[in-house]
């Protein structure tokens, strides 16, 4: 599964636990749920920052107008 990102985004800190929650369930599925942060201002520091405040445990990537291969 994949899910659009922001680390300025309310809504994004809203859903971080219920998105910890799924990725937990489909983890026992075999599948993984990835963040990924389009955002062109978002950077590896900033993003691990927002992790860990809003303690995120799926992975994450950055991407901005990428192909990405999920």
């Amino acid at each position: 599964m994949v899910v659009f990102l922001d680390e300025h985004c309310p809504i994004a800190r809203f859903y971080t636990k219920e998105l910890n929650a799924l990725d937990e369930r489909y983890r026992a599925q075999g599948n993984e749920l990835i963040g990924l942060f389009p955002n062109r201002l978002a950077t590896d520091p900033s993003v691990a920052a927002w992790a860990r405040r809003f303690k995120v445990n799926f992975p994450r990537k950055l991407t901005l107008f990428e192909k990405i291969q999920v």
